[in-house]
């Protein structure tokens, strides 16, 4: 753990985890859903 001191600033950051978090799940319902309706109606909430 000591040996990556870059990786421990990462999880502290609650707006890049948030962030990555939502990307990811939209791309799947994106891939998963193949529409545009439910992508738009994600980044509006």
């Amino acid at each position: 753990m000591f040996g990556q001191p870059e990786k421990q600033p990462a999880p502290p950051n609650p707006s890049l985890c948030g962030k990555g978090r939502f990307v990811r799940p939209q791309k799947i319902l994106k891939i998963k859903h193949g529409v545009l309706p439910p992508y738009p109606r994600f980044q509006a909430a």
